[in-house]
């Protein structure tokens, strides 16, 4: 029995459809290109995403030692010019930002810190910042 061109077309489509993923459900395949991955995403963690790692020097800096704008960004820390701040949860915020809480120390004190990270332009660059709404964001390139 042949079928008229139309009617395949029409069943072809009915069964990409029926096929595909019902809306809401995570498609990390299709997820763009420097998105958390779906096992990093939701929740809190204890250590900062893997993509957010390395060192980072305010835009337009020369990522030379010694720069004051400069931070290094591990696992389970972040180094500033002057203190050290020791990640004590990490909070995704959406595909590309997460809330890291930190316990810092540095020239004879200790304080806690929210620090924002928003990884941008495929990881060239990572905007930083303290919190939601607070305080100063800051551009940073990536050392190479």
């Amino acid at each position: 029995m042949t079928y008229p061109p139309l009617t395949l077309l029409a069943a072809a489509s009915l069964l990409a459809v029926a096929c595909s993923p019902e809306a809401g459900e995570p498609q990390e395949e299709n997820a763009p290109a420097g998105a958390i991955a779906a096992d990093e995403a939701g929740g809190d963690r204890s250590t900062i995403p893997d993509k957010f790692h390395g060192q980072w020097d305010v835009a337009g800096g020369n990522c030379a030692p010694g720069s004051e704008m400069q931070l290094e960004i591990a696992g389970d820390t972040i180094i500033y010019y002057e203190s050290v701040g020791d990640v004590r949860s990490v909070a995704t915020v959406d595909p590309y930002a997460v809330e890291v809480t930190l316990t810092m120390a540095g020239e004879g004190e200790s304080w806690e810190r929210v620090e924002r990270l928003r990884w941008l332009d495929a990881g060239r660059t990572l905007m930083t910042g303290e919190g939601e709404n607070q305080g100063e964001e800051i551009l940073r390139e990536h050392c190479q």
